[in-house]
């Protein structure tokens, strides 16, 4: 089967197209009823060919958000279980599990806070069992899960050893991965005393640290200042002292230093490159007037979003979480939206879910109302 994608407004679609129309009992259903875990379907037909419209917006499919987020024991438990839940609606409306594709580019996930909510691809065709097809899925998390976490490495193996027999269900698969307590980071909180002589061995403490920028005659007046100022006063004090003897000293040395001049005679004989040819050096450059910085893409796949997550942060809230990515393959650089809901842009041209745009130098970007040029 092929899918496209098409982005209408801030609504984002995944389109199939059969050349038989399936006017069957799971399609009245489906188109009748609000069933939780089914992508949201709307059904043309046209000169003999039906399209299925199904509506992904604000949600990624599970390869991009395998490739958004760091892998963990707790990322894998929530995947299995909202799949369970989903397949479990899906069968008490009595839709037959082999009309369900499941598939990493056919499963999307839609982030609620901490939490995930799966949805699933109804396709009017023989797409296999769950259990095979799952089966074809662990063999995508084998290739993604970190050879660095071996606990979790350990589980994936064992958890597709089960999916080789013919006869194993889902919920064995979950049940592997729950064994595992996952184990939640203590907050640990300094306690803070109010005590006097807490207070006054902790000063004592931090003025010893801070013998390299002041002396014994300082420290002697500032107990005898008429002015009485606060401890931390001094303190504040004390450093600025020290940054300005820093910046007089980093003065006299540029004064002492050789100036450096370049030689006017000296001349390259290149021919001069229009910007457009010239060969992309892999630069963001911002390009608006709010505070975001200038990046460099120093990765195969450079992931761009709000999300602290990611290698490019925008701190703009019309900015999703996971917005787009850049990926590098034969030192060219391909830009992918990652079905944010504010879109982004090149040049104008607004980019649909999944669409790669090779990009060129000065090309104009936009992450949403995030303006960047492409150098």
């Amino acid at each position: 089967m092929e899918f496209t994608f098409k982005r209408k407004h801030n609504e984002s679609y995944m389109v199939a197209e059969l050349v038989q129309d399936y006017d069957s009992y799971e399609t009245r259903m489906i188109r009748e009823n609000t069933i939780n875990g089914i992508l949201d379907i709307n059904k043309m037909s046209l000169n003999g060919v039906t399209q299925y419209n199904y509506n992904i917006s604000r949600k990624i499919n599970l390869e991009d958000y395998m490739s958004s987020i760091d892998i963990d024991i707790e990322v894998m438990q929530k995947i299995i279980l909202g799949m369970q839940l989903c397949l479990d609606e899906i069968a008490r409306f009595l839709i037959d599990e082999r009309h369900i594709c499941i598939d990493k580019d056919t499963v999307f996930i839609e982030k609620t806070g901490d939490n995930i909510r799966i949805n699933l691809c109804y396709y009017p065709m023989d797409n296999g069992s769950v259990q095979e097809q799952f089966r074809s899925l662990m063999e995508y998390f084998l290739t993604v899960v970190p050879a660095s976490d071996r606990t979790l490495t350990q589980l994936v193996y064992q958890a597709y050893d089960k999916c080789l027999k013919n006869d194993y269900t889902l919920n064995e698969i979950l049940e592997l991965f729950q064994s595992i307590e996952v184990e939640k980071p203590d907050i640990y909180v300094e306690p803070v005393s109010l005590d006097d002589e807490e207070d006054d061995s902790y000063e004592e403490r931090v003025l010893e640290r801070s013998s390299d920028i002041c002396t014994e005659d300082y420290l002697a007046n500032y107990y005898e200042d008429d002015r009485k100022l606060s401890f931390m006063d001094h303190i504040l004090s004390m450093t600025k002292r020290f940054g300005k003897n820093k910046k007089e000293e980093n003065r006299k040395y540029e004064l002492e230093s050789e100036d450096f001049y370049v030689d006017p005679s000296f001349e390259l004989d290149e021919k001069t490159v229009l910007l457009t040819d010239a060969k992309p050096t892999g630069k963001l450059i911002f390009d608006g007037r709010g505070g975001e910085d200038d990046f460099i893409i120093n990765k195969e796949i450079f992931r761009i979003g709000s999300g602290q997550n990611n290698d490019m942060i925008l701190h703009s809230n019309t900015v999703s979480n996971s917005h787009a990515k850049i990926v590098k393959e034969n030192g060219h650089y391909y830009l992918m939206d990652l079905n944010s809901l504010n879109g982004t842009t090149v040049n104008g041209e607004a980019l649909c879910y999944k669409q790669r745009y090779k990009l060129k130098p000065m090309d104009k970007i936009a992450f949403a109302t995030e303006r960047y040029i492409f150098m």
